[in-house]
């Protein structure tokens, strides 16, 4: 397979793990311009579970292990759950009289991923070779989990399972030309948002309610589907363009879901100069590859 993007076009990926994480890397890679490689001698980028053996002494080698490779765990073994499990995600999920409930699908290999294709192109841009990075699953997921297990030692607070604490109301909504997430839920910090979207609606039904006392988790399920159909109803009148300026200009809680459309769209990459006329980012990381011996020149943010 050969990828279509300008990023790092010419650069070799050989995924020798074949785990889930992996592959998504692997693919991510490609999708942004990497070839797949046969062989660790024709390998820039080596994904692997071990540390390095064989192949070109000028490549990337990414080791991806559940507890990283070196440390007190690095011998240890996990699945998905395992990972989910370590990293604190699970201690917090489900029902507080019940058992932890994993999410679902594969999230610590999802996580982890998107992350070691990440490190491969922070690896890329940093002109060294050679290179050698760890990824830690637990760790990328303990990350994720937004400094939750840090504040511990701070504050004594373990956390708690709270059940579908947001599970009953809708947060990714189509519009009349794509899609927005906004988070149809109670708490102090909503407040203003579901205040404003009220007014700009301009339903009696809504203006006329109290969201300082909202709870989706307490509101019957006849309440919740009519001020999801008034809210819903309005994005579908409107573009994800339009309901994004006006989140700008009033602070609502919303965020375009930004397809490659609405990036080449964007007003802000558009007063960057960011795109070139042929949609290539010039304000990027461009790298100039040359045959069978890696990456031999890397150009931050540079105006081509």
């Amino acid at each position: 397979m050969s990828g279509s993007g300008p990023l790092i076009d010419g650069v070799t990926v050989l995924d020798l793990a074949a785990l889930p994480a992996t592959a998504m890397a692997a693919q991510l890679l490609v999708d942004v311009g990497a070839r797949s490689a046969t062989s660790l001698e024709e390998a820039d980028i080596v994904l692997a579970t071990g540390p390095r053996n064989g192949g070109r002494p000028d490549s990337i080698w990414v080791t991806v292990t559940p507890f990283g490779s070196t440390g007190p765990r690095s011998s240890w073994r996990a699945s998905d759950l395992g990972v989910m499990a370590s990293s604190g995600n699970l201690y917090c999920t489900g029902d507080p009289d019940r058992a932890p409930v994993r999410c679902a699908g594969n999230a610590a290999y999802a996580h982890s991923g998107s992350e070691t294709a990440f490190a491969v192109l922070t690896a890329l841009a940093s002109g060294r070779r050679p290179v050698d990075v760890d990824v830690s699953m637990q760790e990328v997921v303990l990350v994720a989990n937004m400094g939750a297990a840090g504040r511990y030692f701070r504050g004594g607070n373990r956390g708690r399972r709270l059940g579908a604490n947001i599970g009953r109301t809708r947060e990714i909504w189509p519009t009349k030309d794509g899609w927005v997430s906004f988070g149809l839920r109670g708490g102090k910090a909503r407040v203003p948002s579901l205040d404003t979207m009220a007014r700009l609606i301009d339903e009696p039904a809504l203006t006329s309610r109290d969201w300082t006392k909202w709870d989706p988790n307490k509101a019957t399920d006849d309440e919740l589907r009519e001020v999801e159909g008034y809210v819903g109803d309005w994005f579908a009148r409107h573009t994800t363009a339009e309901l994004y300026d006006i989140a700008c200009e009033t602070n609502i809680m919303l965020a375009p879901v930004n397809s490659p459309r609405e990036l080449y769209a964007s007003a802000q990459l558009a007063a960057r100069e960011f795109f070139d006329d042929e949609g290539v980012p010039r304000k990027w990381a461009h790298f100039n590859v040359l045959p069978r011996s890696g990456v031999s020149s890397a150009h931050m943010w540079a105006e081509e």
